[in-house]
């Protein structure tokens, strides 16, 4: 989407110098000939945007086509989950997470789907591949590794895909908001999330799904109400042709209680001193004896103890190494922490940690306490979304949208406006203080429209479709206009400039729903600065295309140059107003601003909090959940919060010594 609106600034700009080229060398006071020279650098562009119109669609009922889909789709997914469980275990190059052990419930009060009695993550995937219908769930306890062992299953089914596969998707049932939760919610949420996360088309999304290309991982579904997560359960267990369809659930032990039919679970099993041991040696080759052998060796010496029942947990043993990464640190001090404290010490120490090794991005600058506090502030929405981030302020959403979206919308839209109606103006303050109320008066009608509640479903005319397609409705008065021009006037020539614009507006306003793959926090708010650049230059354009086409009218009460001067005037006035008015109000570019600077107060939020989302993202505290992102586990979530529980120590009648005390 960047590059369509490089390319439309870059031709816009040529065509506009040609232009100015041309009128320097033209007689202006020759009407016609000044339409001609202005039709022949537009209609150069409604060529290209005309060729550019042409180009054959894909047809999605093609095999072949949904093959190609389904083949990029794959590689999109594999290059980022792989980054993201690399993230998870705070490790580089060839990420390895440690090989959990996993057996099935011995009580299993539901149909299962083959596989064996037990396995390990080194061979989950072969595992997988042995089930008959390819439905599995995946619980434990909190920290276990869930999440984990659903990356380590996709990209090994990645890795493998056959000629006709399935690609596995990894979804947070927790952004799963549908009202209803039926099949159809349930093909649609995860065939938007295909469009909004990987950039894949949403007609061929939608097939994708329908025609059995996507092996949904669905993760967390322990995330969810429980009335919803029954219901998500129930609807997977409708029965959809002769066998039921693959899917991989995740869910902790305790929250699973409306069993998946049809499938089996697993369970994972806490990691054993051995696992954790060659785990350690393959993080620190060279350096774990020195530093982690009096740790190994207590475990070894006290395997019922509460520092070999800690780091069992994949989730502290993540936190351990990373507490613990530097050379000079020394691991030994976990042995003498009692049972209450080694977790909290553990999750106290991490940003400390993280920022010896990852200083913070260029232009966010604090220190450990006020990147705790911005955490914590953060961490009261149960996802992170830059684009809507008046929730973790307790933000009215709706209210506090049209006033920030106005006050931006306005602060942005009026001074440029202002300056050229003066430059073009000169010593006409009355007129163009004019032209500015009035301009004012158009934003907050607009920008009203726009804000009103769209239907589910977008309809013709309403305010959803206005709002994606605004800058359409200026364009396409020109069709009408500019006939009435012929007919009054029959000076055809002024049609050429109009045309080609409203070609140009079309195509920016078309493009300006692209999106590309999502692999950080910020992009929703990248996305958000093209797609209004992209709505405001087409509004401009339109804009254009109107007011050039109503220039005959002008023609008869002043001369050509006066006629040029009004048209560059009210195109830059009206254009910009309603462009600053469709794209503003409901987009998070004048949003992000207010909330950043009432975050401010108080040093909540830093200035530039879309970079320290990223920061957060890149060392592992954050992972993505489509567009938003989420704490990578919930108990990291509650200890920013303050609300952390310590996990219960080792039972009564575990052997005492140094390492169970």
């Amino acid at each position: 989407m960047r590059r369509t609106l490089w390319a439309a600034v870059g031709l816009t700009s040529l065509a506009a110098g040609v232009t100015l080229w041309l009128l320097a060398r033209t007689n202006l006071a020759d009407g016609p000939d000044v339409a001609n020279v202005l039709a022949l650098p537009v209609g150069m562009l409604g060529f290209g945007v005309s060729v550019w119109a042409l180009q054959p669609r894909p047809r999605y009922d093609d095999q072949a086509v949904l093959h190609a889909a389904a083949t990029r789709l794959l590689g999109a997914v594999t290059s980022a989950e792989a980054r993201t469980l690399a993230r998870l275990l705070g490790d580089n190059g060839d990420p390895r997470p440690a090989d959990l052990a996993f057996l099935q419930p011995r009580f299993r009060p539901w149909r299962v789907d083959g596989g064996a009695d037990s396995g390990s993550l080194a061979t989950i995937a072969a595992y997988y591949r042995s089930l008959q219908r390819g439905r599995l769930v995946v619980i434990g306890e909190p920290g276990s590794g869930k999440t984990v062992a659903a990356l380590r299953l996709l990209l090994d089914l990645a890795a493998e895909a056959p000629g006709r596969f399935r690609v596995p998707v990894r979804l947070t049932l927790a952004t799963y908001d549908a009202e209803q939760i039926t099949r159809a919610t349930l093909d649609a949420w995860i065939a938007t999330w295909l469009t909004h996360t990987y950039s894949v088309k949403a007609e061929a999304a939608a097939r994708l799904v329908a025609d059995g290309w996507v092996l949904p991982v669905l993760d967390g579904l322990d995330e969810m109400p429980a009335r919803r997560a029954k219901q998500v359960v129930q609807v997977l267990n409708e029965p959809m042709g002769p066998t039921g369809d693959p899917v991989v659930l995740t869910c902790r032990t305790a929250d699973y209680s409306t069993a998946l039919q049809d499938a089996t679970v697993i369970e994972l099993e806490p990691l054993t001193v051995d696992q954790i041991a060659a785990w350690l040696a393959h993080r620190f080759p060279g350096t774990v004896k020195p530093r982690w052998t009096p740790v190994i060796a207590t475990m070894r010496k006290y395997p019922g103890g509460r520092l070999a029942k800690a780091l069992a947990s994949p989730l502290r043993l993540y936190l351990a190494v990373t507490v613990y990464a530097d050379e000079a640190s020394m691991p030994r001090e976990l042995i003498g922490l009692k049972p209450g404290q080694l977790e909290h010490h553990l999750a106290a120490g991490l940003v400390a940690a993280l920022l010896a090794h990852s200083p913070l991005p260029w232009g966010v600058r604090g220190d450990e306490g006020a990147v705790t506090r911005w955490l914590r502030t953060v961490a009261a929405g149960d996802v992170i979304d830059v684009t809507a981030l008046w929730t973790v302020l307790r933000l009215r959403g709706s209210a506090f949208s049209w006033v920030a979206g106005c006050a931006v919308g306005l602060l942005s839209a009026a001074p440029l406006i202002f300056v050229a109606e003066m430059v073009l103006l000169p010593g006409e303050e009355e007129m163009a203080s004019g032209l500015m109320l009035v301009s004012i008066v158009i934003f907050v009608v607009v920008a009203a429209v726009t804000m009103i509640a769209p239907p589910a479903t977008p309809q013709l005319w309403s305010p959803e479709y206005l709002l994606r397609r605004g800058p359409l409705a200026i364009g396409t008065a020109v069709v009408a206009v500019g006939v009435a021009v012929v007919v009054s006037s029959r000076q055809t020539t002024l049609l050429l400039p109009a045309v080609p614009a409203l070609a140009l507006s079309a195509m920016l306003a078309m493009s300006s729903s692209s999106r590309e793959v999502c692999v950080r926090p910020s992009d929703p708010l990248r996305w958000a600065k093209t797609r209004a650049a992209m709505q405001i230059l087409a509004s401009v354009a339109g804009m254009g295309s109107l007011i050039g086409s109503l220039a005959s009218s002008a023609e008869q009460v002043g001369t050509s140059v006066d006629v040029i001067v009004g048209s560059v005037i009210g195109t830059l006035a009206y254009g910009l107003t309603i462009g600053f008015a469709f794209a503003l109000p409901r987009s998070p570019l004048a949003r992000y601003p207010a909330v950043v600077a009432i975050g401010r107060w108080g040093d909540r939020l830093p200035l530039r909090t879309a970079r320290f989302l990223d920061w957060a993202h890149e060392v592992g505290l954050l992972r993505m959940a489509g567009t938003a992102a989420e704490f990578r586990h919930e108990r990291l979530r509650a200890h920013f919060r303050e609300t952390w529980t310590p996990a219960s120590g080792p039972s009564d009648h575990a052997r005492p010594g140094p390492g169970s005390m």
